[in-house]
């Protein structure tokens, strides 16, 4: 469900941008990567993720700092940090059943670290 959201926040956020771009209204969609708010986001992301999720975390005052800085600038898409911003362009290029199945094992890696 969370990829099926984000994909639909993005996809909502372009078109708004288009649709309002003659009232010179920039709309900017936030899509980071992980962001250590709290021990149970860590914990989780490091579960289903492991050293990449680790590698892709960026701080919520570096979030806030870049996400204010590229709104200004009037950028549509905004994705903090270097490992996640390369990943999110990748993940847009490949095959949607590639893509789902990377989800899916994820998720199943996950599952199997909580039941250990």
């Amino acid at each position: 469900m969370y990829a099926a959201t984000k994909a639909a926040v993005v996809s909502f956020s372009y078109s708004l941008r288009y649709q309002l771009r003659e009232k010179n209204i920039s709309v900017s969609c936030l899509a980071p990567g992980p962001v250590y708010t709290k021990a149970s986001i860590e914990k989780t992301t490091k579960e289903s993720l492991g050293w990449l999720g680790d590698a892709m975390a960026v701080k919520p005052a570096r979030v806030g700092e870049i996400a204010v800085r590229k709104t200004l600038q009037g950028r549509p898409l905004i994705v903090p940090g270097t490992i996640a911003k390369i990943l999110s362009g990748v993940l847009r290029i490949l095959p949607q059943r590639f893509v789902t199945w990377v989800y899916g094992k994820s998720g199943d890696r996950a599952e199997r670290k909580k039941a250990k």
